[in-house]
């Protein structure tokens, strides 16, 4: 969201963040990219967007596996994966910078198992990825990635501060010397809540490694195909994938997203919605405009503004379409 808002400030955004529930990296693959196919076909059908960025490294990568961006129900806009050019990046910094060949990656443990970030690098000619150890219990047993779950659910928390510099400073060991000192030159994010951390990374491995973040990307990507286009609506939308048994997941996730915008100095007017699953795929809707304290009562109120549901024909098409998916769309 910051990166698509730097690189087209006038643009108007329909953000959902689906936290509802386990997180994406407590599920399958196929549970994955049949949440993610749910949250694409909702924006298309109830808010009419006209391209939709999954800004999630495992849901994209799930949603590739299994064919789901070939979804009849999705097909009718752009839909953009967070899958970056690796290997073409970095064939260009070979160029510029041919001493600096040295690699590693960071991800979540799933993305990091996938290989997907590791093959494309590979590809590179002359890049290495440096070896890491697994330092943690319920760690990636990969030795080309380092996964950090636990950084990714400590941002959903709002606690991106010394619990999870205390757990990259040991998860990050393999890629310091014994003074300290990196032994890296690039370090990949294989997660979009990870940019949060940059400046605890530097602070971990210092100012001379460069941390490639592959939003950046995206939203250049995004910028190219409508540049020139503006946006309509006054305000960006930003709803939240809660049940209205998780309001303190609902708070703090609303908490992280002000706190990031402060910290990328972005000053932008947001409007917040409670979208629990049930709500967004069901015929009840997602309700906007609801104050706080009334939005966790929805049942019992009428909804003064626009309700948003996925059209009842585009629902039942979305689920025969998507039958060779193994998984729900809500938990």
């Amino acid at each position: 969201y910051a990166e698509l808002k730097r690189e087209m400030p006038s643009v108007s955004v329909a953000f959902l963040s689906d936290v509802e529930g386990p997180g994406y990296s407590h599920l399958t693959w196929a549970g994955v990219a049949k949440r993610a196919l749910g949250d694409v076909a909702w924006l298309e059908k109830a808010r009419a967007v006209h391209a939709t960025l999954v800004t999630c490294n495992l849901a994209s990568i799930a949603m590739l596996r299994h064919g789901a961006f070939k979804n009849p129900q999705i097909r009718s806009n752009a839909v953009l994966p967070i899958i970056p050019p690796l290997k073409e990046f970095f064939d260009v910094r070979a160029r510029l910078y041919p001493n600096k060949r040295k690699i590693g990656i960071l991800s979540t443990d799933q993305t990091c198992l996938s290989g997907l970030y590791q093959r494309a690098i590979r590809n590179s000619s002359g890049f290495v990825i440096l070896k890491n150890s697994v330092e943690m219990p319920g760690q990636a047993n990969t030795s080309d990635c380092i996964g950090c779950s636990e950084c990714h659910e400590a941002i959903d928390r709002g606690a991106y501060a010394e619990d999870v510099e205390r757990t990259l400073r040991q998860k990050l060991r393999s890629y310091l010397d014994d003074h300290g000192k990196p032994v890296i030159d690039y370090l990949v994010l294989g997660c979009t809540h990870f940019p949060v951390l940059s400046r605890v990374l530097l602070r971990v491995l210092g100012r001379s490694v460069q941390i490639v973040d592959p939003a950046v990307y995206q939203a250049k990507l995004t910028a190219r195909l409508f540049r020139g286009q503006k946006g309509t609506r006054v305000t960006d939308e930003f709803y939240i994938g809660a049940s209205r048994a998780e309001r303190g997941k609902y708070e703090l996730t609303r908490a992280a997203m002000h706190g990031v915008l402060d910290s990328l100095a972005i000053s932008t007017e947001l409007a917040f919605s409670l979208a629990p699953c049930a709500d967004r795929l069901g015929q009840q809707g997602v309700c906007r405009g609801l104050l706080d304290d009334a939005m966790w009562s929805r049942a019992t109120l009428p909804c003064p503004n626009q309700v948003l549901r996925l059209p009842l024909a585009a629902n039942h098409l979305l689920h025969n379409s998507s039958a060779g998916i193994d998984g729900g769309f809500c938990p």
